[in-house]
């Protein structure tokens, strides 16, 4: 895994206006499943490929108005 998909994660959380921390919860009130917050930012640094639906969900965020995005955070 390369730096490039590590950089897509990273820009793809910023462009959403979401942290690291704001994704995880995100994730687990849309899933019901959790993430660590060590996996996400593994994902930010490169050290391990993200998940193709974290990408796939970030896009989907990408797409939606910021007031719609905000109503998701706690």
């Amino acid at each position: 895994m390369g730096t490039e998909t590590s950089t897509n994660f990273r820009d793809a959380l910023k462009k959403a206006g979401l942290s690291q921390i704001q994704f995880r919860d995100l994730v687990l009130r849309l899933s019901g499943s959790a993430v660590t917050l060590t996996t996400i930012s593994r994902w930010a640094t490169g050290k391990s490929p993200p998940y193709p639906c974290a990408l796939a969900l970030l896009v989907i965020i990408r797409q939606l108005p910021p007031e719609m995005v905000a109503s998701f955070r706690p």
